[in-house]
């Protein structure tokens, strides 16, 4: 499991600060959940990634200030997401 740590104080995102956020479920190729995991771990915005099992294989923690800027930071990096 990647974790972004504590990604909010990091990234400047403190709790109840007017704060936005969203988990986005991601699917990869067999065997790169933990390869994608970390990568998007270190992305700007990214609160925390974990690999887990289920119908999906990464869990992405995001945040943004304001709510626009959390979509804008999902849709960009949607594409490079697929894991492969």
């Amino acid at each position: 499991m990647t974790s972004g740590g504590d990604g909010a104080a990091e990234a400047g995102l403190g709790r109840c600060s007017g704060v936005v956020e969203a988990y986005v479920l991601v699917q990869t190729d067999v065997g790169r959940a933990d390869q994608v995991a970390s990568a998007l771990a270190e992305l700007d915005g990214v609160l925390a990634a974990d690999a887990v099992t289920g119908p999906y294989d990464v869990v992405v923690h995001i945040g943004a200030r304001p709510v626009d800027d959390l979509g804008a930071l999902c849709w960009a990096r949607s594409p490079w997401c697929r894991g492969s």
